[in-house]
């Protein structure tokens, strides 16, 4: 385990909140798998519960057993662009935690952040990415902000600053259709 983020790894083993900056703004994380950690960052955020959240990985192969392969094209490269800004739904099979599951995918993000990329690789699990900020209102941009509106929710700031990026394309794998 990295020393760099050993207090950021251990609040997420916990179910805690933690801040990390990546390519756009601020995030807000928690372990995607712990259900309970994820219904907190969305009472957090006052955001609604069947929305859902993009799921951050250091590899592909940390979610594969989510995906149903079956259905996306043939010839589709499910890599192209990452690691990088872009988060692609993928179709989702029985196997995904149905509080990651979004209408039948699962949104997915492999960073070319370095922090963000670095807490991944150290944490080897998913871990929820979303902006800093309150349902509906404009991404935070930096920790005193985050500090000041979340206070103690938030368990570990990872230093750093975020990479001032727009918000990530998202990609439906199985339509090709660009949603944001």
């Amino acid at each position: 385990m990295s020393k760099i983020f050993k207090t950021a790894i251990e609040s997420l083993g916990k179910g805690k909140i933690i801040a990390y900056p990546t390519e756009s703004v601020w995030g807000l994380g928690v372990d995607a798998t712990n259900q309970q950690a994820v219904n907190q960052l969305n009472q957090l955020k006052k955001r609604p519960g069947n929305k859902s959240f993009i799921i951050l990985v250091d590899t592909l192969a940390s979610v594969s057993t989510w995906i149903d392969w079956t259905k996306l094209p043939q010839d589709i490269d499910s890599m192209h662009g990452w690691p990088g800004p872009i988060t692609k739904c993928f179709p989702i099979n029985s196997t995904c935690p149905d509080w990651l599951g979004h209408q039948g995918t699962i949104a997915i993000r492999i960073s070319a952040h370095p922090i963000a990329m670095a807490l991944c690789q150290a944490y080897a699990r998913p871990i929820i990415s979303t902006s800093a900020n309150q349902s509906g209102d404009a991404p935070m941009t930096t920790k005193e902000a985050i500090q000041s509106l979340f206070g103690h929710e938030i368990d570990h700031y990872v230093a750093g600053q975020p990479g001032g990026l727009a918000p990530t394309k998202i990609i439906d794998l199985q339509s090709g259709k660009t949603l944001r």
